[in-house]
């Protein structure tokens, strides 16, 4: 995602050519509909406040307390702009393919989508060490990404805009 900002704001949003091999239309529609979710939540303009320090590249200009407030934004804008992806592509196993393949780099021929399986490794990984790690994570687990869509799509307002999930 690029921002080109002048006397209007312009968005830019750039699909690689690997993924438009790999994935199927309703999924470049989730990708899609992710991204414009950023522009349209202005996700993007809060980047700025976790801008980098020029003399230390690995630091932010934010304190380690305001750093992890951020971060814990940054996963929450992750299930918004979700959100817009489902409603854009309107079907959550699409959705969760996509999700997959751009989070795994899979193809169709390696995609094993069971979502019930994903889902159920919340329990399973919820009182593990690992999970310090995600609290430095820019996004959140796969897993929890894919319950938090399937109980959005379930709702009435994903379903006024015509969103199918099955179960």
């Amino acid at each position: 995602i690029l921002d080109i900002r002048e006397e209007k704001t312009h968005s830019l949003i750039g699909i690689t050519a690997g993924a438009l091999e790999r994935l199927e239309d309703s999924e470049i529609k989730f990708i899609l509909g992710h991204e414009m979710g950023h522009f349209l939540c202005g996700h993007n303009r809060m980047n700025a406040v976790f801008a980098m320090d020029e003399n230390n590249p690995k630091a932010t200009v934010l304190p380690p307390f305001g750093e992890s407030l951020f971060l814990r934004w940054r996963k929450k804008a992750e299930f918004s702009a979700d959100r817009a992806g489902l409603i854009a592509c309107g079907d959550f196993r699409a959705s969760a393919r996509a999700l997959l393949k751009a989070t795994f780099g899979l193809s169709e021929k390696n995609l094993n989508l069971d979502v019930e399986a994903l889902v159920s490794q919340i329990d399973e990984v919820k009182d593990s060490s690992e999970m310090m790690e995600t609290v430095f994570a820019s996004h959140p687990l796969l897993p929890i990404r894919l319950k938090a869509l399937q109980l959005f799509g379930r709702t009435e307002h994903a379903a006024e805009c015509g969103c199918t999930v099955e179960g």
